[in-house]
Parts: C-alpha cells; sequence; structure tokens
C-alpha cells in the first residue's frame, strides 16, 4: 500500500471471530489494526491515536454507532466511518449517515470490497493530509495578508484563516463547521437589512463549485464595533480527485465605499443644482460640442437636451454675424485666457434672440488634460430691456419737456399767425393764386401744430383706461377709420382666428390705435393688389394665459436695417410723418405688459407679431 503502511484502522465490534476476521483481510493490505469491543473502550482508543478510519458495528453492548458518532465528529480531523450491519438493521446504518458516518458494509463481509472502501477511505485521508500540509504552508502566507482569507476543506470546516479575519468579520474556531462560521448570521445583502442564508454564502456557493467574485457585502459585527463594508472573492479548491475545499477572501471596501459615496452625494448635488440653477450651464467638449446643457437652458432655448447633445453649439445656437467672435472666445477660454462676462445673443427654436453674459471655465482631467469649457450664462435679456426702457423714459422726458415749452413759446405766434392769414385770406379772395398760397401756409401750420401734437403724446406717459376689450372688433375698428385713406385702393383685410375668445382686459382705445398704425403703415408701404391677413390664436407670455395676434402683408418687406430700427423713434421711410407710430404702438403694448416685435419673413412682406395677456395689464 506504500503510504497505507502508516495509516491506523480500529475494529470496533463485540464478537472476536469478526475482529479478527477483519484484521486478517486489512493486514494483508498493510494496515496497522486496533481493536475495540464496547463503546467505552472505542471512546478510550480515539482519545488516545489518532485512525483514518473505523470500522464500527451498528449495536455494540453497553450502546449503538449514534452515541459513537458525536464524539468522533469533535475530533480534528475526525476519522471516517464504515458502518457495519446486518441486513435486519439497515435503516440504523442509514440513521448513523445522518449522524456523520462516511458509509456502510453489510454483514457478512465482501473482503474484496471492505479492501476496496478502506482504499477509498484511506486515499481520501492521504488527500486531506496533504490539503492540511499545503495549509500549514498557506497559514504562515496568511499571517501577513492585510485581506481577510479562509480556508475549509470539503465539508466547509475551516482548516485555516488569516489574523484579519477576527478584525474583520469576528472570532473564529478552527475546524469550526459551515453553522459556525463566523460570517453566518452576519451578512448582509447591500441593502443592509436583508440577511444572507447559510446557502447564499459566498463560501457556501464556492462548496457547490461556484466561483464568487467581488460581491459586496455589508458586515454588521459584535454591537461594540460599526459595520463595514467587505468585497467577497470564493473559490473552489480542487485536485485530481475532485473538490476537496473553498478559500474565500474578505477585503475591506469600507473606506472605498463611503468615499464612492460621498462621491455619489456630490454628484447628485451637482446634478441637482445644475438642474435647479436659474442660468443656463452648458459644458463643451474641446472642439465645441454640446455634452450638458441643464433644464434652465431647456427652457431658455426651447431645445431639448437631446436635441443638442453632441452638437456644434455654435452653428446650433447663435447667430450667423456672432459665430465667428465668440468661437474666438472659445478658442481663447480652451488656452487658458480669462474670457468671463463676454456678453453675446443666442438663437431660440422660435427664432428669437435672448442676449446672454457668459462666465466660462477651463476643464481638465486628473492628469491635467484639458476636458472641456463650462459655460454658465444669466440672461440679461430683459434687464437690457429695461434698462432701455428707463434710457427711452429719460429721453422721452427730455423730449416732453423741451415739446411742452417749444409748444407754449409758439403757440401765440402759431395763433397770431393763423389769425393773420385769415385776415390775408379775406383780403385776396378775388385773386385765386394767391388764396392758394395762404391756404397751403394753413395746412403747413396745421402740419405743424399736429406734429407738436404727435410728439408730446409721444413723450407723454400712456395712462390705460383698461376694461373689456375684443381685439377682433378692435382691428376691424381701425380698418373702418381707415375707409377714406384705402379710397379707390385694391385693399382686402383677411382674418384667421383660431382662438374661440378674442376678449382681452386692455384699453380698447389704444388697442384700436395700435391696430390703426399697423394697417396704414401696411396701406402706405405696399402696391395694389394688398392683401393684409390678420392672424390670432392662444398664447403664452412669461407664463401668463396670452393672445398671439400676427399682422402680416404681401408688400416687399422690410430690408435688414428697416428690421433693426422699425421700433426706433423719429426713423422713417415715408416722405412725410413723424416716425413715431411704430414706437408709441411699443410703448401701449408695453404698457399692456405684452410684446411687439417683427416676425423674420425675408422676401415675403412684413409681420408684426403682437403678444397680449388676457389679465389685467
Amino acid at each position: 500500500m506504500g503510504d497505507s503502511d502508516s495509516l491506523k484502522l480500529l475494529i470496533v465490534d463485540d464478537d472476536r471471530d469478526t475482529r479478527e476476521n477483519l484484521r486478517d483481510i486489512l493486514e494483508l493490505d498493510g494496515y496497522r489494526i486496533d481493536e475495540a469491543a464496547t463503546i467505552a473502550e472505542a471512546r478510550d482508543r480515539v482519545d488516545k491515536a489518532r485512525y483514518v478510519a473505523i470500522l464500527l458495528d451498528r449495536k455494540l453492548p453497553d450502546g449503538t454507532a449514534d452515541d459513537l458518532l458525536p464524539r468522533l465528529k469533535q475530533l480534528s480531523p475526525s476519522p471516517d466511518v464504515l458502518i457495519l450491519t446486518g441486513y435486519n438493521d439497515v435503516e440504523g446504518a442509514i440513521s448513523a449517515l445522518r449522524f456523520g458516518a462516511a458509509d456502510y458494509l453489510l454483514k457478512p463481509i465482501n473482503p474484496e470490497e471492505l479492501s476496496a472502501r478502506i482504499a477509498r477511505l484511506a486515499e481520501r485521508r492521504r488527500a486531506e493530509d496533504e490539503l492540511r500540509k499545503r495549509s500549514f504552508i498557506l497559514q504562515s502566507v496568511l499571517t501577513h495578508v492585510v485581506d481577510a482569507a479562509i480556508v475549509t476543506d470539503r465539508h466547509g470546516r475551516i482548516l485555516l484563516h488569516s489574523p484579519a479575519v477576527e478584525r474583520l468579520i469576528g472570532p473564529v474556531r478552527p475546524g469550526a463547521p459551515p453553522e459556525e462560521w463566523p460570517t453566518h448570521g452576519r451578512f448582509y445583502r447591500t441593502d443592509m437589512a436583508t440577511p444572507y442564508a447559510l446557502d447564499d454564502l459566498p463560501l457556501s456557493r464556492a462548496l457547490r463549485g461556484e466561483e464568487v467574485v467581488d460581491e459586496e457585502i455589508f458586515v454588521r459585527p459584535p454591537p461594540d464595533h460599526g459595520g463595514r463594508w467587505v468585497s467577497a472573492s470564493a473559490s473552489p479548491l480542487r485536485d485530481a480527485e475532485g473538490l476537496q475545499g473553498a478559500v474565500v477572501l474578505y477585503r475591506d471596501i469600507t473606506e472605498r465605499r463611503l468615499a464612492a459615496d460621498d462621491l455619489r452625494r456630490q454628484r447628485d448635488l451637482a446634478a441637482g443644482l445644475i438642474a435647479a440653477a436659474p442660468s443656463l450651464v452648458i459644458l463643451l467638449d474641446p472642439r465645441g460640442r454640446i455634452t450638458l446643457f441643464n433644464r434652465f437652458a431647456e427652457e431658455l432655448s426651447g431645445y431639448s437636451a437631446a436635441e443638442v447633445q453632441g452638437r456644434d453649439f455654435f452653428t446650433r445656437l447663435l447667430p450667423a454675424r456672432d459665430r465667428e467672435r465668440i468661437t474666438r472666445v472659445f478658442r481663447d477660454t480652451l488656452e487658458g485666457r480669462d474670457t468671463s462676462g463676454t456678453i453675446n445673443p443666442i438663437l431660440t427654436r422660435d427664432g428669437r434672440e435672448r442676449e446672454v453674459r457668459w462666465s466660462n471655465r477651463l476643464l481638465r482631467d486628473a492628469d491635467g488634460r484639458i476636458t472641456g469649457v463650462v459655460a454658465i450664462g444669466q440672461d440679461i435679456t430683459d434687464l437690457r430691456e429695461a434698462q432701455e426702457r428707463v434710457l427711452r423714459s429719460e429721453r422721452l422726458a427730455a423730449i416732453g419737456e423741451m415739446v411742452a415749452g417749444l409748444a407754449h413759446e409758439s403757440r401765440n405766434a402759431l395763433q397770431r399767425g393763423q389769425a393773420c392769414l385769415e385776415m390775408l385770406s379775406i383780403e385776396v379772395r378775388d385773386r385765386p393764386r394767391a388764396t392758394d398760397l395762404v391756404a397751403r401756409i394753413q395746412c403747413a401750420q396745421d402740419d405743424l401744430v399736429r406734429l407738436y401734437e404727435e410728439v408730446r403724446d409721444f413723450a407723454s406717459p400712456i395712462i390705460l383706461q383698461p376694461g373689456a376689450c375684443d381685439l377682433g372688433e378692435a382691428w376691424r375698428t381701425a380698418w373702418r377709420d381707415l375707409e377714406p385713406t384705402r379710397l379707390g385702393r385694391n385693399a382686402v383685410l383677411r382674418e384667421r382666428i383660431d382662438a374661440d375668445d378674442l376678449k382681452s382686459r386692455a384699453d380698447p382705445f389704444r388697442i384700436v390705435q395700435v391696430f390703426r398704425n399697423l394697417l396704414e403703415n401696411a396701406l402706405a408701404a405696399c402696391p395694389d393688389p394688398l392683401e393684409i391677413t390678420v392672424a390670432c390664436r392662444p398664447g403664452r407670455l412669461d407664463g401668463r394665459d396670452a393672445l398671439r395676434v400676427c399682422v402680416s402683408d404681401n408688400g416687399p418687406g422690410l430690408s435688414p436695417e428697416q428690421r433693426a430700427r422699425a421700433f426706433d423713434a423719429f426713423y422713417t421711410t415715408k416722405t412725410k410723418g413723424t416716425g413715431l407710430g411704430l414706437a408709441i404702438c411699443r410703448r401701449i403694448i408695453e404698457a399692456h405688459s405684452g410684446r411687439i416685435e417683427l416676425a423674420d419673413r425675408p422676401g415675403r412682406g412684413a409681420e408684426f407679431v403682437i403678444l397680449l395677456p388676457r389679465g389685467n395689464p
């Protein structure tokens, strides 16, 4: 048998002839044999010697195999037990298997089968001894390992472990069976509330032949210690004979987990701040493509983040006239220059422009490589418009003061001139040429008076008298008022109404004034046949319900310069007039908390868009 010469067997049977018969068979195979006739004698033997296997009769004078097996199970290493029993006690032998017996043989014993069974047990014992020798070497290594490691035999009994085990997951008893593993009852899944069942532990799964890699587990140690996070990896140990045990490594990842949780909280906080920030937050990669577009940027531009993700910022959101300038600003930012404070417009989905002041910051990764530019923008459109309104108000106040003084000083002179002209017209009534000249002078004076009145009206504060105002009735009234102007003209007014209710709370007189100015401009600028279209539908303005009215014509449209200056005071393309009509329209609409602007219709005639809130101005 070679190595089996040093293996000892214990035969426990109260029949002497049986013991001697078994001794003769096994000594031929080279085993050393000890004998016992009772349970008590067998206990004494196993306490003093180490046996590879025990041949145990099922029934003995002072007890049964079930009485000895618990004691044998406590030995480390415990011998394998082969139960000897008769045909009429097979159930008893099976019961012994449940107590830890390795196998059983039926009497009378077959010598060849006995030799084969003992040889298998001996070979398995030899393999376990070899594993223990290797475990000794491994234990020396594990002593210096930072990670916690546990090695078990194929039954799950702990053979060795590293010192870190007790520090990390609790005390360990060598030879402890699975139900005494330190992990049992202390391991929780990532929700920190659901405990692991014994069969689900990484070590249990490795003993079933599974590989477990980096499974995160929360360890809830005794009350005087804080909880820890570990990463568990478990592998089965195999040799030529098959599965011989398992090894599991527990790595303390508490600090890493806490750092990851802190990083996640910071990332969530940053994401929340970016999402809730009342500013545009746009992240561009080094090529100027959009990689982040926050909620405020979506609301301001009208584009969703998905629509602009990966798109070029300059061609997507900038007017053509500003692209080259802002591209240079972007390059300067990438080169490390401070470009904060840059102001430029962005184009919204509906073609409007919003003025934005930018704060730019260069982004780098941990290695110092440039990853992009974060641009934080403040929408200053309303601020600029407010500043312009203040400036216009100051200018109007100055104009009003000047016109009032001029009118006061000029009124008497104009009245005297008018009286003289009336007397002169009587003197020359028989001279048609002179009478015509007098009439023309009177007309010029009337124009001068009207000019004074119009400038005074423009410069004076607009005082509204709001009430129920039907916008449809307002533009129809304005069209009727212009009947003398369009007399003999091929001009038509068309309506496209997509709203059930055209009523708004506004000053009817002022709203008629706005439509009269717009319609009069169209009549003056467009040749026949003239078609003016008024379209009305529901809209929204600054979060309020509004009516959106578009007044368009089929005329030649406006040049870029005319579009840019259309609402400027005193700007006109007519041969006569003050150029205050559109400026007055804007003041009236803004006094109603509304908005008026020119739509972009190249080559398709002029179109004015009015947004008027339905509620109180």
